[in-house]
């Protein structure tokens, strides 16, 4: 880890996304799940 940096454990989900940056219009597909998960968890409060 370089000074100034922080280390987060977001970053291993995001890493599976990668991929998607090349191809702008996958991003909503490539979220939808995720998406839909949260709201899931949401409406279970």
């Amino acid at each position: 880890m370089m000074v100034g940096e922080e280390e987060f454990l977001e970053m291993e989900n995001l890493a599976t996304l990668k991929g998607v940056i090349q191809y702008p219009s996958r991003i909503k597909c490539a979220t939808l799940v995720w998406t839909a998960f949260q709201l899931g968890l949401e409406g279970e409060k």
